[in-house]
C-alpha cells in the first residue's frame, strides 16, 4: 500500500490539482504534498520508504534483520492510513 501510494496516488493528486510534475523528483512531491498539508512530512515518507526498501531488499538468511524491518513497517501502518485517508479528505474539499 506504502508503495502504490508513494508511487502512482501521489504524482496523481498533483496532476489532478493541476501540477506539472514532469520535472519533478519524488523529493520534490513529497515536499509539495507537505506544503499542501497532504502528509505530515517528507521525511517521514522517506523513512517509511526506506524500512520498506529494507524489507524487500532483504534475503531469507538473515530472518532477524527482516522481523526487525516488519516491525518497525508495522509500527508504521496508523501513519499510512491517516495519510490515506487526508488525501481523501483533501481530494473532497480541494475537487
Amino acid at each position: 500500500m506504502q508503495d502504490s501510494i508513494g508511487k502512482r496516488l501521489f504524482p496523481l493528486i498533483l496532476i489532478i490539482i493541476g501540477e506539472d510534475i514532469d520535472d519533478m523528483s519524488f523529493s520534490d512531491i513529497l515536499n509539495k504534498l507537505e506544503k499542501l498539508k497532504i502528509i505530515t512530512g517528507a521525511g517521514d515518507w522517506k523513512k517509511l520508504r526506506e524500512i520498506r526498501n529494507e524489507i524487500s531488499h532483504e534475503y531469507s538468511s538473515e530472518t532477524n534483520y527482516l522481523v526487525e524491518g516488519i516491525n518497525k513497517f508495522y509500527l508504521n501502518v496508523s501513519y499510512i492510513i491517516s495519510v490515506y485517508s487526508g488525501i481523501k479528505e483533501y481530494l473532497k474539499t480541494h475537487v
